[in-house]
This record gives C-alpha cells, sequence and structure tokens, in this order.
C-alpha cells in the first residue's frame, strides 16, 4: 500500500451535483463575533419544526419570493441540531447575498459529502493521477498497459479520510458568469491510499508529477505571458503571471 499526502495550494471545489437553495435548503447563521455561515439544513427536521410552528398554511399559495421571507423572518426556530453542517461566509459572498437585486443568483454548488461529511473522491485523485501517469503506456506505465493488459496491474485508491467543515468556505466564483461554491481552503491537508501497487513505483510517480507539472506551468505561462505584454498598465493578467510565478517558486518546478 502507497499512503499519499495531499496539501490545498488554491481553494478546490469538487462538485456533488447539487445545488443549496436560500433560505430553503440553506440559512445564514452568525456566531458570538458576527461571523456569518452557511448552514444547511436536516429537511426532516426542519419540515417537522415548521410544520409545529405552523408557518405555512396548505390551503395559501405561496410563491418563492414569499417562501423565502417567511423562513428569513423565523429563522431563530431552527437550531444547530437541525443543521448537517456549517460553511464560513466569507464577506463578499454575505455582502452578495443582501443585495436585494440577486434574488436569482443565490444557489450554492455544493462540495461533494456524505451526511455533512466532506472528502476529496478516490476517483477524482485517480482520474489526475492517470491523465499524468499514462501519458506514455509503453514507458513504466501506471494501471493497465492498453497494449498488454493484465488484471494483476489494476490499482485501486480510496476516498480522502473526511475533511471537517471548519475548512470550507462559501465564495464567490468571479466568473461570467458568478456562481457561489463551497470550496475546501488553501493550506488543507488530506490523505489517500493506493491498496493495490501494481505497476506503481514511487519514484516513478514523483518523476513524472514533477515533469507533468513543469510542463502544464510553462504552458499557462506562455497563454498568460501574451494578454500581460498588452496591458498598459497591471490588470488580470499580470496578476494571473505573478500567482503563477509564486506557485511555480513554491513547487519549486524549475
Amino acid at each position: 500500500m502507497i499512503k499519499l499526502n495531499f496539501e490545498t495550494l488554491t481553494p478546490l471545489h469538487i462538485s456533488n451535483g447539487n445545488q443549496l437553495a436560500y433560505n430553503l435548503e440553506y440559512i445564514i447563521t452568525t456566531d458570538d463575533e458576527n461571523n456569518e455561515y452557511v448552514a444547511k439544513l436536516n429537511m426532516l427536521l426542519a419540515s417537522k419544526i415548521m410544520a409545529k410552528e405552523n408557518l405555512f398554511n396548505f390551503y395559501e399559495n405561496y410563491n418563492f419570493n414569499k417562501i423565502i421571507k417567511i423562513i428569513e423572518n423565523k429563522k431563530n426556530i431552527f437550531n444547530s441540531d437541525m443543521f448537517l453542517y456549517q460553511i464560513y461566509a466569507v464577506d463578499s459572498f454575505s455582502n452578495y447575498l443582501r443585495n436585494e437585486n440577486r434574488n436569482g443568483k443565490k444557489f450554492i454548488q455544493e462540495f461533494i459529502n456524505v451526511n455533512g461529511n466532506f472528502y476529496v473522491p478516490g476517483s477524482s485523485i485517480k482520474g489526475v493521477l492517470t491523465t499524468i501517469l499514462n501519458r506514455d503506456p509503453n514507458k513504466n506505465p501506471l494501471g493497465i498497459n492498453p497494449n498488454n493488459p493484465k488484471i494483476l496491474d489494476k490499482f485501486v485508491i480510496t476516498d480522502s479520510n473526511f475533511i471537517g467543515p471548519e475548512n470550507f468556505s462559501v465564495d464567490i466564483a468571479n466568473r461570467p458568469p458568478p456562481i457561489n461554491l463551497i470550496t475546501l481552503d488553501p493550506g488543507v491537508k488530506f490523505t489517500s491510499s493506493i491498496r493495490k501497487l501494481g505497476n506503481v513505483s514511487i519514484t516513478n510517480l514523483r518523476d513524472k508529477l514533477s515533469t507533468y507539472s513543469f510542463m502544464q506551468m510553462n504552458k499557462a505561462v506562455k497563454f498568460v505571458q501574451k494578454f500581460k505584454d498588452m496591458e498598459r498598465t497591471p490588470k488580470g493578467a499580470t496578476a494571473y503571471y505573478t500567482v503563477l510565478e509564486n506557485l511555480s517558486n513554491k513547487l519549486n518546478l524549475h
């Protein structure tokens, strides 16, 4: 077995395909220091307390905005026992949420989890590694050699350990169109394991990861350089170029 140790360098988002609706599936809570959090509701428990408090008259028709307002005004009926998790909301997201003109933009793309237990899927890790390591299947291949497949060459990468919600944030990805994301923070460490060795070699793994990272970083730098040279004053391209340089230095990709 090979143990893999990872640390995030930038915010990381891996979607489970769900979008959380404001004041329907999540509410905003505040701690004693006025920090704001996104709290995902346990819908079964939340529905019970809403019925008990008679928040809704089932003979009446409600539109989306009216439901949101009712829950916003009565959200103090929910306590932490009714939350699947609470995630820190950065100021930009909180301000965005309070903008009354953003009624249709308050959904959050959820990070993959099981009942509030967040993790990085082994399939995502394996996909990254096999893309890098199987680029030339005729030279020290990882996994199955398509030219000479053998069942014994298979390997399994486990999901990561569970990662606590305190390691996540809700922020806005400022790309057109903007989208609200739950992201794993930079500097968070997690582990995974390769259960069967197959053709996996630690030396091969390190060498190919280093070579691939160097090649991809160079491609990114060359792409951004074209736009940086067009700027009369430092703007977005310069910022991207600086980030890439710092990342390359941190990873010692030279």
